[in-house]
């Protein structure tokens, strides 16, 4: 079993000048976890999370009641105005721009080892310079659900 095999394609992307509450919508409107962002070429120019985009820390000031949104912290009073700033932003503040990718005929086990080294939930599949699909840690429960056979898309 490949990454093809696992993958979920097409992957939901969008440009760098994409706000925070556009690729919001994005994940909501299509269920996912992340959008890859591209450059003007096409190329993974970067990633963003739900993760990595909820009430970043560097927008908000610390306070005595802390609250956890996508695994980021903030006070209750601090909440509404922290969402409201960050939602205009690109994404490129906040995306990651470091992205590993796997090729499309990379072995599953190959797979969880990347995702586990670098400590990332999706991972973009190319064929050469193409972005093909994306497997995320959800894809990998497929594995565990499938009958041995090449197991059924989520979607």
């Amino acid at each position: 079993m490949d990454a093809a095999d696992l993958m979920t394609s097409p992957v939901i992307t969008g440009q760098g000048e994409t706000t925070v509450g556009e690729a919001a919508k994005l994940m909501l409107k299509h269920h996912v976890g992340s959008v890859v962002l591209l450059d003007d070429d096409g190329g993974i120019e970067g990633i963003i999370t739900h993760g990595d985009f909820g009430l970043h820390p560097k927008y908000l000031p610390l306070a005595s009641q802390i609250y956890t949104i996508f695994d980021e912290v903030t006070s209750a009073d601090d909440m509404e105005e922290a969402t409201r700033d960050l939602k205009n932003r690109p994404v490129g503040e906040v995306m990651a721009t470091e992205v590993e990718t796997v090729e499309e005929t990379t072995p599953v086990s190959e797979v969880a080892r990347v995702m586990v080294e670098h400590k990332i939930r999706h991972l973009p599949v190319m064929r050469g310079k193409e972005m093909v699909g994306i497997i995320s840690r959800h894809d990998l429960l497929k594995i565990i659900a499938s009958d041995g056979h090449r197991p059924a898309s989520a979607d």
